[in-house]
């Protein structure tokens, strides 16, 4: 289901899952972190479809996650920011700082 760069129209509402950052912050609290890794799949899912392609693959971000402690949970987030910004781009939105 891919969307071509000249296509600025945001792909149908059904395939996007709006997100409610301050429940989402509030579970991931509560539940000591567990939350974080729905999150995570949700809003890979979400930017892949904006993008109109998959960049970001769940099992490959929770496997090296695990196995560098974190550590590579920061260097997807660098990654999933820019990819934000090219989504910003690609549907005529102001790119956000």
């Amino acid at each position: 289901m891919g969307y071509s760069h000249h296509d600025r129209r945001l792909p149908p509402a059904v395939e996007l899952e709006p997100s409610n950052v301050a429940k989402d912050v509030i579970l991931t609290l509560l539940t000591c972190g567990v939350w974080d890794i729905v999150w995570q799949y949700r809003q890979m899912r979400v930017v892949n479809i904006l993008l109109g392609y998959e960049e970001f693959h769940f099992w490959k971000w929770l496997i090296f996650t695990l196995l560098t402690c974190g550590l590579y949970h920061i260097y997807h987030e660098y990654l999933m920011g820019r990819a934000i910004v090219r989504v910003q781009h690609k549907y005529g939105l102001p790119a956000s700082e």
